[in-house]
């Protein structure tokens, strides 16, 4: 759903835990769709886009500090340490940046032709056909939200996640299913 945190990472803590995760309970978990806003408002606010990324490549930094200094504090060794951190930086450079801030940028790219398309032109007021494409961006964050990020799990899954297990570095206790 719309807001809600992304599966726990391999290696963090569990639901044991009594203080809510910040990067993931809280409202900076908002801070990971900021790149999709700014890509939603590249053609009317196009100087807030960089910005918008800047924040959410930040908010990927700080989850992946935060959870590999949560393992760290469990006592595993640093090729733990150092897998989770590397997990939850793919895990969120896909599917809370690079992948979404792609679909958001070609619905927006393909709505803004169609709004100023002759037909368009002809049919509808300036200001739909000035902010429309905003509004096509932004009406799409929600429904993209989910299915990237089971394709995202799906693909670490069968990737990195794959070699971490036969190497030992992810505790076999993990399950692909909870993710």
């Amino acid at each position: 759903t719309f807001g809600a945190a992304p599966h726990p990472m391999p290696g963090t803590a569990g639901p044991e835990d009594e203080a809510p995760d910040l990067w993931r309970e809280t409202w900076v978990r908002y801070a990971g769709y900021a790149n999709e806003v700014g890509e939603a408002f590249r053609y009317i606010l196009p100087r807030f886009v960089a910005p918008s990324y800047g924040l959410a490549v930040s908010y990927v930094i700080g989850d992946a500090v935060d959870k590999s200094n949560r393992r760290q504090q469990t006592g595993a060794p640093a090729y733990a340490v150092a897998y989770t951190a590397a997990d939850v930086l793919m895990w969120q450079g896909l599917a809370s940046v690079a992948i979404p801030g792609f679909v958001i940028n070609q619905v927006v790219y393909f709505s803004k032709r169609a709004f100023e398309s002759s037909t368009s032109k002809a049919t509808l007021a300036r200001p739909v056909i000035k902010w429309g494409p905003t509004v096509a961006g932004l009406s799409a964050i929600p429904f993209i939200i989910q299915p990237i990020d089971h394709a995202v799990d799906a693909l670490l899954d069968a990737t990195a996640r794959r070699i971490a297990r036969r190497q030992g570095w992810l505790a076999a206790s993990h399950n692909e299913d909870e993710d």
